[in-house]
């Protein structure tokens, strides 16, 4: 008797708590989220990823766009003149790239929920303390590709004994990618020169006459996941065409523009699976009890016009997985 009101009562306990997770769900589905999405160069695919995801999930929205254009003055001004102070208006802030990400997470300091977006490195950068969980408001997105594995089909298509790293010295993420490139330079026998680019300088260009010029001559260009070489990419792929060098690029902006080949991630899908983090936070979960999202299916880039300008052989293996890009 005592075994059957015990079973009885652990199946109410259990359908009900069903129901109120069912009934919560839909509540929150119909409720209306007001997001803040901070963003350091604009919008791009992860964001349509992010919103598209959220549409497809049944959510309606209402986003609130900061747009720091770059600039870290911005993002300080955005953060304490237009955030914080309606900060009690948003259910959650999105933020794009470590720079504002880690602006982002030391001003709301987890008063309310944070989902991330396109950050290389989440842990070294102190925005999370675990990439399993960091048992605070804040979840999000990392588009970091191993640099070991980008470097290795580099050395397939073509040997090379001196890297090119053009990259922005101001943003964390550069300084995490080359302390790793020279890792891996010592691992696989190649010297790095490198091609520090502060905004606000004319340094990209100069260092491109040096390659173009052969006054630096280096065998390769590496191009990393750096916002601020990001947006010169055009202005790069070409004057790499015109001098005839090799380059690898770690988004798909690089390749478009000229540089041979890349391992990329696509960031509208990185942009859906934020969207996933907050639907799982809606549905009851801790939001510092989601690990990070990664990467899980790069895509190998190769630039066709490129690639026969420098009149290079891509191994069949390689190309069987590859997207062609002719531009």
């Amino acid at each position: 008797m005592k075994k059957t009101f015990r079973f009885t009562l652990i199946f109410a306990l259990f359908y009900t708590l069903t129901q109120l997770l069912f009934i919560n769900s839909i509540l929150a589905k119909n409720r209306k989220l007001n997001i803040a999405m901070l963003l350091w160069r604009g919008e791009t695919l992860a964001e349509t990823g992010f919103k598209d995801g959220l549409k497809e999930l049944g959510y309606k929205t209402q986003y609130t766009i900061f747009n720091a254009k770059q600039s870290r003055p911005n993002m300080a001004r955005i953060l304490r003149v237009d955030l914080f102070p309606s900060l009690k208006r948003y259910d959650y802030v999105y933020s794009f790239g470590t720079t504002t990400s880690k602006m982002t997470r030391t001003l709301i300091n987890n008063r309310i929920p944070h989902i991330f977006n396109i950050v290389t490195a989440p842990l070294e950068s102190g925005i999370v303390k675990s990439m399993k969980s960091s048992e605070e408001k804040v979840s999000g997105v990392s588009h970091r590709i191993s640099l070991l594995l980008q470097m290795k089909a580099a050395l397939k298509i073509k040997r090379f004994k001196k890297v090119g790293f053009f990259f922005n010295p101001r943003e964390k993420n550069s300084d995490i990618i080359w302390k790793k490139l020279q890792n891996i330079s010592k691992v696989m026998n190649f010297d790095i020169v490198i091609f520090p680019c502060p905004p606000g300088t004319n340094r990209v260009m100069k260092f491109l006459k040096q390659i173009v010029n052969k006054n630096v001559v280096v065998d390769m260009v590496y191009l990393p996941l750096d916002s601020f070489i990001v947006s010169n990419a055009s202005l790069i792929g070409k004057q790499l065409r015109i001098a005839k060098i090799m380059s690898m690029g770690a988004q798909k902006e690089y390749i478009d523009s000229g540089a041979l080949l890349g391992i990329t991630p696509d960031y509208y899908q990185l942009g859906k699976a934020a969207s996933k983090i907050l639907d799982r936070h809606q549905h009851g979960e801790k939001l510092g009890r989601i690990p990070i999202q990664t990467v899980q299916k790069p895509k190998l880039l190769i630039n066709e016009k490129t690639r026969k300008l420098l009149n290079i052989k891509i191994p069949d293996k390689l190309l069987k997985g590859a997207t062609i890009i002719d531009k």
